[in-house]
C-alpha cells in the first residue's frame, strides 16, 4: 500500500506541473531589509563621532602657530641698579669744565666714562699735563668733571684731592691718617671730587678743619 500511495503521488505532481501554465510561475518574493538599525546600534556611533571631534580639536589646538611679539631694539628698561644715575631713554648729559677746548654741556650715551666727555668737550688744551681725574670712571647724569691743570701750575705743591695717596693726605694739616681714609673712601664711592668744598661732606672735616686745609689742596 505504500509503494502504491508513494507512486500515486508522484504521478499528481507531474499531473499538476503539466496542467499548470509556465508563464505563471510563482517566484519567492524577498524580504524587506531593514535599514534604520536599533537605537542600541546608534549610542556607540554617536560616541564614536564626539571622541573623534574632540581628538581632531585638541590636535589643532597643541599644533597652531604661536603668537609672536616683536620687540623694537634699545626699549629694554634698565636695571634697577641703574635707576637713578642713567636716564630711561639712555643718555646722559654732563658739565665739562676746565681745561678743554670747548667746556660746557655734552650729551652721551649711557655707560660712557670721563675720557667719552673730555672728547665730546674736544679734547684737552694744549697746554694741559695732568687732568687729575681718573679717565676711566663712568659717568653719571648731570655730573660736573672739572678737568686738569696747566703747565703753567705744574709746579704747585698743592695735593690733588683726585690722585693723592692716603700718604700724601696724611700731610695735611689736622688730618691723621683716619680722616685721610675717609677722603679715600669717599672719593672712591663718588668717582672724584668736583670741587674742594666737598670735604666738608666727610664726617669730622668740619669747618675749622676745613679752614686749615682748603689752601694746601686742589683738584
Amino acid at each position: 500500500m505504500n509503494l502504491l500511495s508513494r507512486s500515486s503521488d508522484k504521478a499528481l505532481l507531474r499531473l499538476n506541473k503539466l496542467i499548470s501554465p509556465r508563464g505563471h510561475e510563482i517566484t519567492p518574493q524577498p524580504q524587506e531589509l531593514l535599514l534604520i538599525p536599533p537605537g542600541t546600534a546608534i549610542r556607540p556611533i554617536l560616541k564614536l563621532s564626539i571622541i573623534a571631534i574632540l581628538a581632531a580639536a585638541t590636535l589643532w589646538w597643541l599644533t597652531k602657530p604661536a603668537n609672536i611679539t616683536e620687540v623694537e631694539a634699545g626699549t629694554t628698561a634698565p636695571a634697577a641698579s641703574e635707576l637713578g644715575s642713567i636716564p630711561a631713554f639712555g643718555q646722559l648729559v654732563v658739565h665739562v669744565a676746565g681745561d678743554v677746548v670747548n667746556p660746557g654741556i655734552v650729551t652721551l650715551s649711557a655707560g660712557s666714562r670721563v675720557i667719552d666727555a673730555i672728547e665730546a668737550a674736544g679734547g684737552l688744551l694744549p697746554e694741559v699735563t695732568n687732568t687729575g681725574l681718573n679717565l676711566a670712571a663712568h659717568l653719571n647724569d648731570g655730573q660736573l668733571i672739572q678737568v686738569g691743570q696747566l703747565a703753567i701750575i705744574a709746579n704747585d705743591n698743592r695735593i690733588n684731592l683726585n690722585t693723592a695717596t692716603l700718604a700724601e693726605l696724611d700731610t695735611l694739616p689736622g688730618v691723621g691718617p683716619v680722616t685721610a681714609q675717609r677722603i679715600l673712601d669717599w672719593r672712591l664711592i663718588n668717582n672724584q671730587f668736583s670741587s674742594i668744598e666737598e670735604l666738608q661732606e666727610i664726617s669730622g672735616i668740619g669747618p675749622k678743619l676745613f679752614g686749615q686745609i682748603k689752601n694746601s689742596v686742589r683738584l
